[in-house]
Protein backbone atom coordinates (compact mmCIF):
# COMPACT_ATOMS: atom_id res chain seq x y z
CA UNK A 1 0.00 0.00 0.00
CA UNK A 2 2.36 2.44 0.70
CA UNK A 3 4.88 1.85 -1.99
CA UNK A 4 1.66 2.84 -4.28
CA UNK A 5 1.13 6.24 -2.16
CA UNK A 6 -2.31 4.94 -1.36
CA UNK A 7 -3.30 7.24 1.71
CA UNK A 8 -4.25 5.07 5.03
CA UNK A 9 -7.17 6.87 5.57
CA UNK A 10 -10.01 5.54 3.15
CA UNK A 11 -8.29 1.85 3.35
CA UNK A 12 -8.91 2.03 7.34
CA UNK A 13 -12.48 3.29 6.41
CA UNK A 14 -13.16 0.95 3.92
CA UNK A 15 -11.67 -2.25 6.29
CA UNK A 16 -14.11 -0.47 9.34
CA UNK A 17 -17.26 0.01 7.03
CA UNK A 18 -16.92 -2.76 4.55
CA UNK A 19 -18.75 -5.53 6.75
CA UNK A 20 -21.58 -3.02 7.62
CA UNK A 21 -21.53 -2.01 3.77
CA UNK A 22 -22.14 -5.61 2.95
CA UNK A 23 -24.62 -6.27 5.66
CA UNK A 24 -26.78 -3.76 4.22
CA UNK A 25 -26.01 -4.42 0.74
CA UNK A 26 -27.56 -8.43 1.03
CA UNK A 27 -30.60 -7.03 3.05
CA UNK A 28 -31.31 -4.85 0.08
CA UNK A 29 -31.04 -7.88 -2.44
CA UNK A 30 -33.16 -10.09 0.14
CA UNK A 31 -35.97 -7.07 0.14
CA UNK A 32 -35.80 -6.88 -3.82
CA UNK A 33 -35.61 -10.58 -4.65
CA UNK A 34 -32.42 -10.63 -5.90
CA UNK A 35 -32.56 -8.05 -8.08
CA UNK A 36 -29.53 -5.71 -8.75
CA UNK A 37 -31.60 -3.19 -10.28
CA UNK A 38 -32.73 -1.93 -6.41
CA UNK A 39 -29.79 -0.48 -6.36
CA UNK A 40 -30.27 2.38 -9.48
CA UNK A 41 -33.96 2.41 -8.75
CA UNK A 42 -34.00 6.14 -7.09
CA UNK A 43 -32.94 9.40 -8.15
CA UNK A 44 -30.58 9.34 -4.96
CA UNK A 45 -28.92 6.54 -5.52
CA UNK A 46 -28.01 7.05 -9.03
CA UNK A 47 -26.62 10.24 -7.66
CA UNK A 48 -24.20 8.61 -5.26
CA UNK A 49 -23.04 5.88 -8.18
CA UNK A 50 -22.27 9.34 -9.92
CA UNK A 51 -20.66 10.79 -7.32
CA UNK A 52 -18.59 7.85 -6.02
CA UNK A 53 -17.18 7.57 -9.96
CA UNK A 54 -14.65 10.55 -9.41
CA UNK A 55 -13.73 9.38 -6.12
CA UNK A 56 -11.45 6.14 -7.00
CA UNK A 57 -8.11 8.12 -7.82
CA UNK A 58 -5.21 6.62 -9.68
CA UNK A 59 -1.84 5.79 -8.12
CA UNK A 60 0.99 8.06 -8.96
CA UNK A 61 3.42 6.20 -11.43
CA UNK A 62 5.95 8.49 -9.80
CA UNK A 63 5.77 8.60 -6.05
CA UNK A 64 8.27 6.63 -4.49
CA UNK A 65 7.65 8.97 -1.05
CA UNK A 66 6.71 6.35 0.90
CA UNK A 67 9.84 4.20 -0.13
CA UNK A 68 12.07 6.77 2.04
CA UNK A 69 9.53 6.10 5.21
CA UNK A 70 9.64 2.32 6.36
CA UNK A 71 7.66 2.05 8.92
CA UNK A 72 4.59 4.14 7.71
CA UNK A 73 2.64 0.66 8.11
CA UNK A 74 3.19 0.77 11.75
CA UNK A 75 1.39 3.66 12.44
CA UNK A 76 -2.52 3.41 12.59
CA UNK A 77 -3.12 6.91 12.13
CA UNK A 78 -0.27 7.95 10.05
CA UNK A 79 -3.11 9.31 7.27
CA UNK A 80 -0.36 11.17 5.61
CA UNK A 81 2.37 8.64 4.41
CA UNK A 82 1.42 9.34 0.81
CA UNK A 83 2.03 12.47 0.60
CA UNK A 84 5.60 12.23 1.89
CA UNK A 85 8.32 15.56 0.94
CA UNK A 86 9.97 14.71 -1.98
CA UNK A 87 11.12 16.67 -4.77
CA UNK A 88 9.89 16.37 -8.62
CA UNK A 89 11.17 19.33 -9.84
CA UNK A 90 12.33 22.78 -9.75
CA UNK A 91 8.59 24.52 -9.09
CA UNK A 92 7.46 21.65 -7.42
CA UNK A 93 7.66 19.82 -4.05
CA UNK A 94 5.47 17.73 -1.90
CA UNK A 95 4.98 17.95 1.92
CA UNK A 96 3.40 15.91 4.04
CA UNK A 97 0.30 16.93 6.81
CA UNK A 98 1.73 15.25 9.85
CA UNK A 99 -0.84 14.24 11.84
CA UNK A 100 -0.97 15.71 15.59
CA UNK A 101 -2.12 13.39 18.76
CA UNK A 102 -4.46 15.34 19.34
CA UNK A 103 -6.13 15.05 16.04
CA UNK A 104 -5.45 11.19 15.96
CA UNK A 105 -7.40 10.60 19.36
CA UNK A 106 -10.58 13.18 18.03
CA UNK A 107 -11.07 11.08 14.91
CA UNK A 108 -10.36 7.79 16.61
CA UNK A 109 -13.22 8.42 19.54
CA UNK A 110 -15.26 10.08 17.03
CA UNK A 111 -14.99 6.93 14.24
CA UNK A 112 -15.63 4.84 16.77
CA UNK A 113 -18.65 6.14 18.41
CA UNK A 114 -20.24 6.99 15.10
CA UNK A 115 -20.04 3.45 14.23
CA UNK A 116 -20.92 2.24 17.59
CA UNK A 117 -24.25 3.97 17.00
CA UNK A 118 -24.60 2.58 13.52
CA UNK A 119 -25.15 -0.52 15.24
CA UNK A 120 -27.94 0.60 17.34
CA UNK A 121 -29.60 3.15 15.73
CA UNK A 122 -32.61 2.99 12.94
CA UNK A 123 -31.25 2.04 9.29
CA UNK A 124 -31.81 5.59 7.98
CA UNK A 125 -29.72 7.17 10.82
CA UNK A 126 -27.06 4.64 11.02
CA UNK A 127 -26.92 5.36 7.01
CA UNK A 128 -26.68 9.28 7.60
CA UNK A 129 -23.85 7.79 9.95
CA UNK A 130 -21.65 6.09 7.25
CA UNK A 131 -21.96 8.91 4.96
CA UNK A 132 -20.28 11.29 7.77
CA UNK A 133 -17.89 9.10 7.89
CA UNK A 134 -17.31 8.79 4.65
CA UNK A 135 -17.87 12.24 3.80
CA UNK A 136 -15.01 13.77 6.66
CA UNK A 137 -12.62 11.23 5.20
CA UNK A 138 -12.84 12.67 2.03
CA UNK A 139 -11.81 16.41 2.47
CA UNK A 140 -9.17 14.44 5.15
CA UNK A 141 -6.06 16.57 4.91
CA UNK A 142 -2.60 14.57 3.67
CA UNK A 143 -0.03 17.18 2.46
CA UNK A 144 0.51 19.98 0.36
CA UNK A 145 2.55 20.90 -2.87
CA UNK A 146 4.01 23.87 -3.85
CA UNK A 147 2.85 24.65 -7.53
CA UNK A 148 4.38 27.64 -9.36
CA UNK A 149 1.98 29.92 -7.72
CA UNK A 150 -0.27 28.05 -6.40
CA UNK A 151 -0.63 25.77 -3.10
CA UNK A 152 -2.32 22.15 -4.00
CA UNK A 153 -3.95 20.96 -0.49
CA UNK A 154 -4.29 17.54 -0.81
CA UNK A 155 -7.46 15.74 -0.06
CA UNK A 156 -8.67 11.71 -0.36
CA UNK A 157 -8.43 11.27 -4.07
CA UNK A 158 -8.12 14.94 -4.98
CA UNK A 159 -7.24 18.06 -3.92
CA UNK A 160 -7.90 22.22 -3.68
CA UNK A 161 -5.55 24.33 -5.62
CA UNK A 162 -5.20 27.69 -3.19
CA UNK A 163 -3.77 30.21 -5.28
CA UNK A 164 -0.81 32.23 -3.81
CA UNK A 165 -0.31 34.30 -6.48
CA UNK A 166 -1.20 37.78 -4.21
CA UNK A 167 0.56 36.27 -1.08
CA UNK A 168 1.93 39.28 0.86
CA UNK A 169 4.03 37.24 2.95
CA UNK A 170 4.25 34.10 4.40
CA UNK A 171 6.06 32.94 7.92
CA UNK A 172 6.45 29.45 9.82
CA UNK A 173 4.74 30.12 13.72
CA UNK A 174 4.29 27.20 15.18
CA UNK A 175 1.23 27.15 17.65
CA UNK A 176 0.15 30.10 15.97
CA UNK A 177 -3.59 28.98 16.43
CA UNK A 178 -2.90 28.97 20.00
CA UNK A 179 -6.58 29.73 21.72
CA UNK A 180 -8.28 29.17 18.10
CA UNK A 181 -12.07 29.13 18.21
CA UNK A 182 -14.28 27.61 15.40
CA UNK A 183 -16.44 29.66 13.74
CA UNK A 184 -17.40 27.45 10.89
CA UNK A 185 -15.90 24.19 9.98
CA UNK A 186 -14.47 20.80 11.18
CA UNK A 187 -12.71 21.40 14.64
CA UNK A 188 -10.86 17.71 14.16
CA UNK A 189 -12.53 14.59 12.37
CA UNK A 190 -9.26 13.82 10.45
CA UNK A 191 -8.20 17.21 10.08
CA UNK A 192 -8.71 21.23 11.15
CA UNK A 193 -10.64 23.04 8.10
CA UNK A 194 -12.56 25.83 7.90
CA UNK A 195 -12.93 29.51 9.73
CA UNK A 196 -11.28 30.24 13.09
CA UNK A 197 -10.60 32.90 15.47
CA UNK A 198 -7.92 33.56 17.64
CA UNK A 199 -6.23 37.04 19.49
CA UNK A 200 -3.16 36.68 17.68
CA UNK A 201 -4.21 35.87 13.57
CA UNK A 202 -7.53 37.09 14.21
CA UNK A 203 -9.94 35.63 11.60
CA UNK A 204 -8.76 32.98 9.29
CA UNK A 205 -8.84 29.62 7.19
CA UNK A 206 -7.27 26.42 8.25
CA UNK A 207 -6.50 23.54 6.14
CA UNK A 208 -4.01 22.13 8.93
CA UNK A 209 -3.50 18.82 10.98
CA UNK A 210 -0.69 20.08 13.72
CA UNK A 211 -0.04 22.85 15.23
CA UNK A 212 3.33 22.35 15.79
CA UNK A 213 3.96 22.63 12.18
CA UNK A 214 1.60 25.84 11.10
CA UNK A 215 2.65 28.23 8.29
CA UNK A 216 0.50 31.77 8.41
CA UNK A 217 -0.04 33.02 4.73
CA UNK A 218 -0.66 36.33 4.93
CA UNK A 219 -2.69 37.92 1.74
CA UNK A 220 -4.17 41.82 1.85
CA UNK A 221 -7.95 40.51 2.65
CA UNK A 222 -7.55 37.00 4.47
CA UNK A 223 -5.20 34.75 6.41
CA UNK A 224 -4.53 30.93 5.76
CA UNK A 225 -2.97 28.60 7.74
CA UNK A 226 -1.77 25.34 6.57
CA UNK A 227 0.57 22.68 8.58
CA UNK A 228 3.20 21.64 6.48
CA UNK A 229 6.30 19.32 7.41
CA UNK A 230 9.47 21.19 7.94
CA UNK A 231 7.58 24.56 7.92
CA UNK A 232 10.65 26.64 7.50
CA UNK A 233 11.54 24.88 4.25
CA UNK A 234 8.78 24.74 2.76
CA UNK A 235 8.23 28.74 3.48
CA UNK A 236 11.61 29.15 1.81
CA UNK A 237 11.06 27.00 -0.93
CA UNK A 238 7.66 29.61 -1.41
CA UNK A 239 9.17 32.58 -1.18
CA UNK A 240 11.88 31.40 -4.02
CA UNK A 241 8.71 30.21 -6.02
CA UNK A 242 7.03 33.10 -5.48
CA UNK A 243 10.07 35.72 -5.84
CA UNK A 244 9.09 36.59 -2.17
CA UNK A 245 11.55 38.33 0.21
CA UNK A 246 12.59 36.06 3.14
CA UNK A 247 10.88 36.91 6.81
CA UNK A 248 12.30 35.46 10.13
CA UNK A 249 9.54 32.94 11.68
CA UNK A 250 8.29 33.48 14.98
CA UNK A 251 9.03 31.77 17.82
CA UNK A 252 7.04 28.94 19.07
CA UNK A 253 4.07 29.27 21.57
CA UNK A 254 4.48 27.32 24.94
CA UNK A 255 1.00 25.44 23.97
CA UNK A 256 -1.79 24.65 21.73
CA UNK A 257 -5.40 25.41 22.62
CA UNK A 258 -6.70 24.61 19.00
CA UNK A 259 -10.37 23.79 19.33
Amino acid sequence: MSPRGYPLAPVILGLVLGPLMEKNLRRALALSGGEWGVMFSSPLAVSLWVLAGPGVPEPDPNDNAARAQPDAAHHLFSMTDSAHAHETSPTQRHYRAKWSNLLKGISLAVTVLLLTLTAVVPFPVSLLMIALLIGTGAFAVYGYTIQDDEILIHRTGWSYRLDVSELVRARAEPHATLGSIRTFGNGGMYGFTGMFRNNILGSYRAWMTNSEDTVVLEFEDRTVVISPEDPVAFVEELHAALGLEPTESAPAAEADATE
